[in-house]
């Protein structure tokens, strides 16, 4: 029978989910393929290889930042007639990098260290 708070009968009763125990190999733990590329790297390459990770996640937390800035400013009128509504764009992405650029938002400090850990670099 089902109750009225529960539609599935008591004989479908479901059971809690089980852990699955973490993929070993016969020596321990298997690294991914991203940690066994890490691995290989040369402190140089990883250098590199962070800047660059570095460098993406700000990238990306400016056109963030920029994309929310246009969203909020579409229907205001900046004054100088069609040719501002020509740059806005252009200055919403200006405005994006600057902030970005500083402290920004945080976007970016959790971009950098998701980027990190999936290229096995943390």
């Amino acid at each position: 029978m089902t109750s009225p708070m529960n539609a599935f009968p008591s004989s479908m009763a479901f059971k809690p989910m089980t852990k699955v125990a973490p993929v070993t190999g016969q020596f321990g733990p298997t690294q991914t393929a991203a940690q066994a590329r890490a691995a290989a790297m040369t402190p140089e390459q990883r250098a590199a290889m962070q800047t660059k990770i570095h460098s993406t996640a700000k990238d990306f937390e400016a056109q963030f930042i920029a994309s929310m800035m246009s969203q909020t400013y579409e229907h205001v009128d900046l004054g100088g007639g069609q040719g501002s509504d020509a740059f806005k764009s252009v200055m919403m992405q200006a405005i994006g990098k600057k902030i970005a650029g500083g402290r920004g938002i945080g976007l970016s400090s959790q971009i950098e260290a998701e980027m990190l850990k999936l290229q096995g670099l943390s």
